[in-house]
């Protein structure tokens, strides 16, 4: 508390995170009422939930619990308050190794590693949590962290798709090209949960309307869908902002066309792909 206090005496425009393993609220509530006064907390489970979805893509194999969990989980009410990450330098370190590695041990780099890497880049950069990034993820750095071996910095250049993905995202996430701005709100709707499929939608807005409103949808299954319906919170055409199957992010993706998408009377389909997150939103 007296270290939160000082900082705060000293910039209290600054940010102050806890890298904690208790996950608990207290460390992210005010001194006042008895906190540690902490603006954010590392969300430990992150990873490991993650990891615990994402390993197959065999529906049988897949629990969406705890994405769902992931989704809602906040301390406090407070979504920014959580840091979320697909790795750390913890759950990548300490005799376990990178989220790729986990999903693909026998080949990192492989389809399969990519279209769940960005999967999982996608729920961290649209859920509501403050992201955060593990430096190599956004070029399938393989392997365990240390603080002595250098990244291989070439893969940059061999997976710069995944990195262009990894930049798609985080420019959804900012709302740079102002077609996103509910992804810097705090709401949240998980609207659809197909489970026996393996699809999730959500539904993410700070004040709502064309421009703010976000939808986000997810098949962590290896089955496609030609005609897909799921609800929207609005009528009218959704643009598909992002569309994980692309041939740019890389040349051995399947390159599914998902169109935009019009809809009537709160329902719309689309074409969803295997392994794929797929965000829309509508013109401001």
């Amino acid at each position: 508390q007296g270290l939160n206090q000082l900082a705060k005496s000293i910039d209290e425009h600054k940010t102050i995170i806890a890298e904690d393993h208790a996950d608990n609220e207290y460390i992210t509530k005010p001194i006042s009422q008895g906190g540690a006064g902490f603006d954010a907390q590392w969300d430990l489970g992150c990873p490991y939930v993650l990891r615990d979805t994402l390993w197959s893509s065999n529906a049988s194999e897949i629990n969406l619990a705890g994405l769902l969990y992931l989704l809602n989980h906040r301390f406090n009410d407070r979504a920014f308050e959580r840091i979320g990450f697909v790795d750390s330098h913890d759950s990548a370190a300490n005799g376990m190794v990178r989220f790729s590695n986990a999903i693909s041990p026998k080949d990192p780099e492989s389809k399969f590693a990519k279209q769940r890497q960005l999967i999982a880049f996608g729920i961290i950069t649209t859920a509501p949590l403050v992201p955060m990034l593990l430096q190599g993820q956004e070029f399938m750095e393989a392997g365990d962290f240390n603080d002595w071996r250098s990244l291989d910095w070439r893969k940059s250049d061999k997976h710069q798709g995944i990195v262009l993905a990894h930049q798609h995202l985080i420019s959804l996430r900012k709302n740079t090209a102002n077609v996103s701005s509910g992804l810097l709100g705090e709401h949240l709707n998980v609207s659809h949960i197909d489970d026996n499929n393996k699809v999730v939608a959500y539904h993410r807005w700070d004040n709502g309307g064309p421009g703010d409103d976000v939808v986000v949808v997810i098949n962590c299954s290896n089955q496609s869908f030609e005609s897909y319906e799921i609800g929207f919170p609005r009528n009218g055409l959704w643009r598909v902002r992002f569309n994980s199957t692309w041939a740019g992010y890389s040349d051995d993706f399947s390159d599914i066309l998902v169109a935009d998408v019009f809809v009537d009377n709160g329902r719309g389909c689309f074409n969803l792909p295997e392994n794929c997150i797929l965000i829309l939103s509508q013109d401001s």
